[in-house]
């Protein structure tokens, strides 16, 4: 980090290090109120410290995994289509259409609690 003092080191909680990051994101950090400054005001390099974990975030291609997202095997789920030997899995396919369902009443509720502004994914 000798030539990098542009970059802002990045503790965890427990003071461990985490990486360096930008100068405009440790900004943004402090701002927000999610860390605070560990090092002097004109020291160099800048450290601050985050006051809570960081939720992670799904590695990009791994696909979705939250159980809240429909996924395209769930819109094949719903229709009969199951990988699998022994013919259609039901029990996949039930589950598939009632997260839909439940999906489908809660897009209803978002729009019409807006106020009826905007599209429903739906229409």
């Amino acid at each position: 980090m000798g030539r990098h003092l542009n970059r802002v080191r990045l503790h965890n909680v427990n003071g461990a290090f985490l990486e360096p990051i930008s100068l405009t994101d440790a900004e943004w950090l402090l701002d927000s109120g999610a860390a605070m400054r560990l090092s002097r005001l004109k020291e160099r390099p800048v450290r601050i410290k985050l006051l809570a974990s960081r939720p992670t975030q799904p590695r990009a291609g791994s696909g979705c995994t939250s159980p809240a997202s429909i996924t395209a095997a769930d819109m094949e789920a719903a229709v009969g289509i199951t990988k699998g030997l022994g013919g259609v899995n039901w029990g996949r396919v039930n589950a598939a259409r009632a997260k839909i369902e439940a999906f489908r009443a809660v897009s209803v509720i978002a729009v019409t609690s807006a106020g009826g502004c905007g599209a429903s994914a739906l229409d």
